[in-house]
């Protein structure tokens, strides 16, 4: 049985190279080419022969934001590069694009994930920490970079190198900090374009957070819900920005669309309010139930539709206390789950 089963699988293969090798004579197959070595280990995404243990994703948003991903269901890790973003002006290009320089552009990192890399004390506030890389785009030295060599936007494909210190983002539990080497990256890959207008009604939360941009271009569902849980009714809609942090914002369930609701830093903060847990190396949470909070933070409603669970709106979050700590040109618009029948 298993001699026959050995000749199936080789005849499905050879049939599979034959009809690649007859593509390959009609048209041009792209170079794939994607890997680095990563704590002294040399990973290897762009091997893609077998396509159920590895693939890599390429795409180009609107031509500001590159997203390189590579998964290895192998190892159980994977590999993200990102390079800017939809929001700002200047269109990707070849060039140097630094991590690490105090600039303005959050947008740039490389990240890591390995999920055999935990500490063995996961929780429910834990989990995301746990196992995950990507530099500290705070720093005020370079910690990372990547070089676009080519981008041959006739063809759809691009190349470079990319290289950098990876930090494994603060487990809340321990508080632990680790840094991995990531050197000799490479990539040169065929990508696809899309466009944000493909999906106009995605999830979305932005936002400055002391002065820098926070952008979560889809915190969604399961992560948007309605709930009973903590014994009060309310809509907690939480967002991950891949660089810089985790944002929470809790509202009532009974909001009402065109009403603005003032930050209650007394303890109330359960039903309304705004938490932000900066994830790159620095162990504290920031204007997450504050009693200094100022009395000018606030959660504006611009829709609640309560028949198709969409919610909308701004906001705005000062801590009187400490200087510059704010959280400016807040808006969230999502789609939330209603666990309530």
């Amino acid at each position: 049985m298993k001699n026959l089963f050995k000749i199936a699988l080789l005849t499905l293969v050879v049939s599979v190279v034959s009809c690649a090798s007859n593509e390959d004579e009609t048209t041009d197959t792209q170079q794939t080419i994607f890997k680095a070595t990563i704590d002294g280990q040399l990973l290897d995404y762009g091997n893609t022969s077998n396509e159920i243990t590895a693939f890599v994703e390429v795409t180009l948003w609107d031509n500001k934001r590159l997203v390189i991903s590579g998964t290895d269901f192998n190892l159980d890790t994977s590999l993200k590069l990102t390079i800017g973003e939809t929001f700002l002006e200047d269109p990707i290009a070849t060039g140097l694009y630094e991590i690490g320089t105090l600039q303005d552009h959050l947008e740039t990192n490389l990240y890591y994930y390995n999920s055999n890399d935990t500490n063995g004390n996961t929780t429910a506030s834990s989990e995301y920490y746990s196992g995950v890389y990507g530099c500290d785009v705070l720093a005020s030295n370079q910690v990372g970079e990547i070089n676009i060599t080519n981008l041959d936007t006739e063809n759809k494909t691009v190349s470079g190198t990319f290289s950098g210190t990876l930090f494994r983002w603060i487990d809340v539990t321990t508080g632990e900090l680790k840094s991995v080497e990531l050197e000799n990256g490479m990539f040169s890959l065929p990508y696809i374009d899309r466009t944000e207008d493909e999906n106009p009604d995605k999830n979305i939360i932005s936002a400055r957070v002391d002065g820098f941009r926070m952008v979560t271009d889809d915190p969604g569902s399961p992560d948007s819900r309605r709930s009973q849980s903590s014994g009060i009714d309310k809509i907690r809609i939480q967002g991950y920005d891949g660089n810089f942090g985790r944002l929470t914002i809790s509202v009532p369930s009974d909001v009402q669309t065109g009403n603005n609701y003032a930050y209650q830093p007394d303890g109330s903060f359960q039903s309304l309010g705004i938490s932000f847990e900066n994830r790159i190396n620095i162990p504290e949470n920031l204007l997450s139930n504050n009693p200094d909070q100022s009395n000018d933070s606030y959660i504006s409603i611009s829709n609640h539709n309560e028949d198709t669970n969409v919610i909308e709106g701004t906001f705005y979050i000062e801590n009187s206390e400490i200087e510059d700590r704010t959280i400016t040109d807040g808006y969230f618009k999502v789609t939330y789950i209603d666990n309530i029948d």
